[in-house]
């Protein structure tokens, strides 16, 4: 069995893969065409993806993946619940002869325990021309530091704050007023210029920085966005040479523009490439950038 997981060594996140035979203790019973084997994986001793596949070595010391006949127990490794790879499919036959392998998705211990509760910050005490469908007054970080102790006394002990990086709202200086103002306050909270920076129109790092420092009081834990895509148009230059293109018909390239996997397309969102290292790198830096700095 090969075994992809992190490292059980403190302090480094490297990603090993290990190979271990498999005993006769783990076969539960056999013939000439199958075994039914039971692996116990144990404790898990961090957290993160622990991948695993069974093989088997030919004689010629290729490795064989092994495959599953009939349908695996209930506790087998799924990660679709409804039978359907798409979801525009309308059939699906069982899955016979599938590759042996899955895997487990392992989070922090006494994650069971908290309480989850997500916050737009656009809505949080918003007032909405119910008429128009326009904001009258949009939420800001402030409306959200106000808010923390209130979700800490009703048992809230996690929040996740929906918008908090920079999106593309088009700020430009007021000659007359000499206040910033935005010419696109209505732009997706999914639209990220940089992925590293607060979002201005909400409150910028202060305001942020206020939210953590009411949460920590509070002992309530903040979850923000870390996004696979960004915003088509005005993204930082840095993301130029990592866009995603694509060919048409008559060869022309175009970005490809974000999409939930299926069938719909966002235009206000592009994806990267995700097949080049730097693109990986980059995401790493810039959750590690936005995290450090609160």
């Amino acid at each position: 069995m090969g075994l992809g997981a992190p490292s059980p060594i403190q302090g480094n996140n490297t990603h090993l893969l290990t190979w271990h035979k498999l005993e006769t203790r783990n076969i539960v019973q056999k013939d000439n065409i199958q075994e039914e084997i039971s692996i116990n994986f144990g404790k898990f001793w961090k957290c993160g993806f622990y991948d695993w596949r069974l093989v088997s070595i030919t004689e010629d010391g290729k490795l064989q993946p092994l495959e599953i006949i009939g349908k695996p127990d209930p506790v087998f490794p799924s990660s679709n619940s409804n039978g359907f790879d798409d979801y525009y499919e309308q059939s699906i036959e069982e899955e016979v002869g599938s590759i042996a392998q899955g895997r487990f998705v392992v989070h922090s211990k006494g994650i069971r325990e908290h309480a989850f509760h997500e916050v737009q910050i656009d809505f949080q005490n918003a007032k909405i021309d119910k008429q128009l469908n326009q904001f009258i007054r949009r939420g800001t970080f402030k409306d959200v530091e106000s808010e923390i102790p209130v979700l800490s006394r009703q048992g809230i002990s996690a929040v996740y704050l929906m918008g908090t990086l920079e999106r593309d709202n088009y700020p430009f200086l007021n000659k007359y007023s000499n206040d910033i103002e935005y010419r696109k306050d209505d732009a997706s909270p999914l639209a990220a210029i940089d992925r590293c920076k607060v979002n201005q129109m909400l409150g910028g790092d202060e305001g942020l920085a206020s939210v953590m420092k009411v949460a920590k009081q509070n002992n309530v834990k903040i979850i923000v966005d870390s996004l696979a895509r960004i915003s088509s148009s005005r993204h930082h230059r840095k993301y130029k040479d990592l866009l995603l293109n694509y060919l048409d018909e008559d060869g022309r390239r175009h970005i490809c523009y974000g999409t939930d996997g299926q069938a719909q397309k966002f235009e206000d969102t592009a994806m990267l490439n995700y097949r080049k290292i730097e693109a990986w790198e980059m995401l790493i830096d810039e959750v590690l950038s936005y995290t450090n700095k609160f």
